[in-house]
């Protein structure tokens, strides 16, 4: 599914959610990301849209990265345990 990350700088940058759980996500991205860095998300799945805030935790391989969600508004959070569940 798709995912948008933005930087408070810049033009946004579109990457693939490759796996989600309720703490964070995995995504193939071809633009580089930084450990730690601090980024605006929004996922896209039927028509629903989940946005808040992660954390790169780790650059897994070169496009791959792994992020942790940090704020998430509760309707979001919501909206996120529903799609988890939905895709076990």
């Amino acid at each position: 599914m798709p995912c948008t990350l933005c930087r408070s700088a810049g033009s946004p940058i579109t990457s693939r959610v490759l796996d989600l759980k309720i703490s964070g996500m995995r995504i193939d991205s071809q633009r580089p990301l930084s450990v730690d860095e601090s980024l605006a998300f929004n996922v896209e799945h039927d028509g629903d849209c989940i946005q808040g805030r992660v954390r790169v935790v780790c650059q897994e391989r070169p496009t791959i990265y792994a992020l942790r969600f940090e704020r998430l508004p509760e309707p979001d959070a919501r909206l996120l345990k529903s799609l988890v569940s939905a895709l076990s």
